[in-house]
Parts: C-alpha cells; structure tokens; sequence
C-alpha cells in the first residue's frame, strides 16, 4: 500500500509526534480519505520553516510559504526581521487584488 504525505511548515517548531494525533490534522486525513483524495495510511513530513520569534505572525509565515510552494521557489530569508515590510506587502496585495512576484 503506498503512503499520502502530508507536508507541514511549522514555524513554531514543534516535533512530528504533535501532529500525529493533533484533532485537525485527523480531520484533513478522513476528509481527504472520504474524498477518496487520499489513502488511508499517512505520513507526516515535518519541512523547513523559519521559527517565529513573536505568538503573532504565523499567518505570515503560512502565506509565504504557500507563495513559496504555488511559486517553486524558495521562502525569502529572514521573514522575522522584515515581518513588518511583510505585513505591508501581503496588505498590499490584498488590497489590490493581485500577487506581488516573490523577491528571494
């Protein structure tokens, strides 16, 4: 039987077993599975993340790393010491309906 892996970009660092048996991440799996989206089996692959150093920009870091992903590109470097230049930036976009291209 082959393995569905789930991917996470955790920027707060926490290990593999947290998301093993996390109540969200079993609903994705049997919503994935209902779907016949997914196999029943799963692994979790825990990627590179830059680590926040605040409780309140994981929403920042979540948006550049799916950037980084639809992009195939890598997550700009020191996402921490320009969370404001960042913020400003995804505000931007928002506001003007359209992605900015990703600078590394």
């Amino acid at each position: 039987m082959s393995e569905d892996v789930m991917e996470i970009y955790d920027s707060l660092a926490r290990k593999a077993e947290y998301y093993q048996k996390h109540a969200d991440i079993d609903r994705v799996k049997k919503y994935m599975v209902h779907y016949g989206k997914a196999k029943a089996c799963w692994k979790i692959r825990l990627m590179e993340s830059e680590q926040q150093k605040d409780g309140t920009s994981c929403g920042i870091f979540t948006i550049m790393n799916a950037k980084a992903i639809a992009y195939e590109t890598a997550v700009p470097p020191s996402i921490s010491a320009s969370i404001v230049g960042f913020r400003m930036k995804i505000a931007t976009e928002l506001l003007c309906g359209r992605i900015l291209p990703m600078r590394v």
